[in-house]
């Protein structure tokens, strides 16, 4: 389902409210803590689906890793199964931010964290998210799934759903529930304290996430050895 609450990195009452048990978040708390305690001022950089493709030295030395989880994870995934799928029909929403305006935020925030950090959210005031508009996984998994027929590797781009022994068996460790919790999840969040903070003005836009789909198709056919269209 599509989840009509979409979060704001302004809102700390809410994020307080979050239970130590999100993802992720136990580690955020002993990060807040710390600077509650007065050891460091922290700052939480939270992206939503990160797409694109990275450069500079640490990637062209193999020392960084130039893909991200979800899209090439499913590519994988309905590569190996020959279609495309999805759960609850892929209602839900993914927000998402290119990998080079993702960094923008991290190069932001640092700067002026030497420059002058003293009007800047820091602690529990120091989450800051970053997107630039959200995709639903449905429109997600059906740009895999016309990559792959364009390749060859499936013959119809409409995903059709996953049963819970097709979740067990790809998603190996996800199994059913988790591969429900984490990508047909709601990822729904506003950057609102980098756009006003940091005057972080994103430009890269949510079709390229589709767009994208193509390329991380053929490097999971690549990488899996299967039989393309000549």
């Amino acid at each position: 389902y599509l989840a009509s609450n979409i979060w704001s990195d302004l809102d700390v009452a809410a994020l307080d409210a979050l239970p130590p048990t999100a993802p992720h978040h136990a580690a955020d708390l002993l990060v807040v803590q710390g600077d509650e305690d007065g050891y460091a001022r922290t700052y939480i950089v939270v992206p939503g689906y990160v797409y694109g493709t990275p450069s500079g030295p640490l990637y062209d030395a193999g020392i960084a890793k130039k893909t991200t989880l979800l899209m090439p994870w499913l590519a994988d995934v309905f590569a190996r199964r020959g279609r495309a799928g999805v759960l609850g029909g892929g209602k839900n929403a993914w927000a998402n931010v290119h990998v080079l305006d993702n960094a923008d935020v991290y190069y932001r925030l640092f700067s002026k964290i030497l420059d002058d950090p003293s009007g800047l959210g820091h602690g529990r005031e120091g989450y800051y998210f970053t997107e630039n508009g959200e995709c639903t996984l449905y429109d997600m998994c059906k740009a895999i799934g016309e990559a792959l027929v364009a390749v060859g590797i499936a013959t119809e781009a409409e995903p059709d759903t996953l049963s819970a022994e097709e979740c067990d068996k790809y998603f190996g460790k996800f199994g059913d529930f988790e591969a429900v919790s984490l990508f047909f999840a709601n990822v729904r969040c506003h950057a609102d304290r980098a756009r006003r903070d940091l005057g972080w003005a994103p430009r890269h836009t949510p079709d390229e996430v589709l767009t994208s789909a193509r390329g991380i198709v053929d490097a999971a056919v690549e990488k899996l050895g299967l039989k393309t269209k000549a």
